[in-house]
């Protein structure tokens, strides 16, 4: 993640490739995007993979934010693709996360993480 913006010195904003993903032992596709979903300055990342690793979902996502002790800190780390919504709270975004079917689960910021706002019976 870091790398991202010490390879370009903070101005690259999103990056392809493959890479190896150890849970699976699979070479997936990746993304990576540098946002600032809240408007405070700081850039966090959104990750995407995509293989069959990842079930009928075919992608897994995640999001890092880095804390108050300059950490990135994951948010999600499973299947399925990342919607931004108009909706806020303490200045993120709720995200929906789509993926088969027809519910799809909404995950709202809580001042320290992501957290399920809205759920699927």
């Amino acid at each position: 993640l870091d790398a991202i913006q010490a390879a370009t010195g903070g101005k690259m904003k999103a990056a392809k490739g493959k890479a190896m993903d150890m849970d699976c032992g699979e070479e997936v596709e990746y993304e990576a995007e540098a946002v600032d979903l809240n408007g405070d300055g700081q850039l966090e990342v959104m990750t995407q993979e995509f293989g069959s690793c990842f079930g009928r979902a075919g992608s897994q996502m995640n999001l890092y934010i880095k804390d108050k002790g300059g950490k990135w800190q994951p948010q999600f780390g499973f299947p399925g693709s990342p919607k931004v919504l108009a909706a806020r709270n303490h200045g993120f975004p709720d995200i929906e996360v789509l993926g088969p079917g027809t519910c799809f689960p909404v995950w709202r910021y809580n001042v320290k993480q992501y957290d399920i706002a809205k759920g699927c019976p």
